[in-house]
């Protein structure tokens, strides 16, 4: 199993001084982690994760958690389950690495050259069809 899958430390909304909002959720979400080798589509081999429950509360899940009146709540209903697997996917998909020189977080995405005059070409031969 590879050590690290996502980063110890992620951050989402944070920089000092600044007043955006921190993600304050506190949740877990248990299930299973297995090494599937793809003999059938050659697609390679990969992890797979099947959430099975999620924990939430109030809880910051640290030894001084143990000196406060926390509460927390446990369900391994499927479509609750789903729910905060999404939400925590989202949240490690918008965060950074903690000591990132980014402002904010930034989409890992393609720059793509438009060539307007090409598509109005092709949507006026379309149109005169």
């Amino acid at each position: 199993m590879p050590e690290h899958l996502v980063g110890p430390v992620r951050v989402v909304g944070w920089s000092k001084g600044d007043s955006r909002p921190l993600v304050h959720a506190k949740m877990l979400v248990f299930g299973t982690l297995r090494w599937h080798e793809d003999d059938e589509t050659f697609s390679g081999d990969h992890w797979l994760f099947a959430s099975r429950a999620v924990w939430w509360g109030s809880a910051n899940l640290t030894d001084a958690a143990g000196k406060h009146l926390e509460m927390g709540c446990w369900s391994d209903d499927p479509n609750l389950v789903a729910s905060f697997q999404a939400f925590v996917g989202d949240v490690v998909a918008f965060s950074e690495p903690w000591g990132t020189d980014r402002f904010r977080p930034t989409r890992d995405l393609e720059t793509v050259e438009f060539d307007d005059a090409a598509m109005r070409a092709e949507l006026a031969a379309e149109d005169g069809e």
